[in-house]
């Protein structure tokens, strides 16, 4: 756990380092979605340690799954203090405060390589992804991150994504088949979010062709590009979740995922 002296949030981390690699190795740093923490995109953020590089999990105060802490009071008013306009720019300031720990670190500094940097987010960790690259202009964007991948990005409207024009690195969006809405419940509290899949789609579309790529993942909804169980009684799927279909697709993004970060990253 870290504390931002600055903002005074607490970001979780989790820290995985590279496998096999002796020298300096690129860092990629994942933020995960709304109501989730460090198990998110498990499969992925594995790969990406066995492929050489240094893997940072955050873990966002309000947005994580803090979500489900009953003691935080109703689940209604849990849910809007994540969903307050506030906690987008903060997500991305917590990311630049753990980047910049990272690199601070003399023992850790060391083994990575600050010229190759990436960042990868599902969901609510899709859009800081999407303010990090330049959708919301110079005052959130990262110019030490090179490579970006935004699992189930999203706008809400053709004006916002529009803006995904300013990217001028390499963005890989990955979308499922189904990946549209998802219920949040609690009890008998229930809160739909999400956009249609062609929404998501927007994202890809306005990224520069000269940088732009897509993973198009079947029988895959939302959840699915979570990386991590999901438990039915939170979260709703849109498609039947059949173990063996789950995997593949979980093997598919993380290859995927992989390969991009190679060739992004050298």
């Amino acid at each position: 756990m870290l504390q931002d002296p600055r903002t005074a949030r607490r970001v979780g981390l989790r820290l995985r380092p590279p496998s096999g690699t002796p020298d300096r190795a690129p860092l990629i740093l994942h933020s995960p979605g709304l109501g989730s923490g460090l198990a998110n995109g498990a499969p992925w953020c594995e790969a990406w340690q066995q492929a050489g590089f240094w893997v940072a999990t955050l873990s966002h105060p309000v947005t994580n799954d803090d979500l489900w802490d009953i003691a935080r009071g109703p689940f209604r008013d849990r849910m809007a203090a994540a969903l307050a306009p506030a906690q987008y720019p903060a997500r991305v300031r917590d990311l630049r405060f753990v980047l910049d720990t990272l690199l601070a670190n003399e023992s850790l500094a060391r083994g990575i390589d600050r010229r190759r940097i990436g960042v990868a987010g599902h969901s609510y960790g899709a859009l800081t992804v999407q303010a990090l690259a330049g959708q919301q202009g110079p005052a959130q964007q990262e110019p030490r991150i090179s490579a970006f991948v935004a699992l189930s990005p999203s706008a809400m409207s053709r004006a916002s994504a529009q803006r995904m024009a300013a990217v001028t690195a390499p963005f890989l969006c990955v979308i499922g088949s189904h990946d549209q809405q998802v219920t949040f419940s609690e009890g008998p509290e229930r809160i739909r979010l999400g956009v249609p899949l062609a929404q998501r789609l927007w994202i890809h579309e306005q990224v520069s062709s000269r940088v732009r790529a897509l993973l198009q993942v079947d029988q895959a909804d939302h959840m699915t590009l979570a990386g991590e169980p999901v438990d039915a009684t939170r979260f709703s799927r849109d498609v039947v979740v059949k173990p063996d279909e789950q995997a593949a697709a979980w093997q598919r993004i993380a290859q995927g995922t992989t390969t991009f970060f190679q060739n992004a990253l050298g």
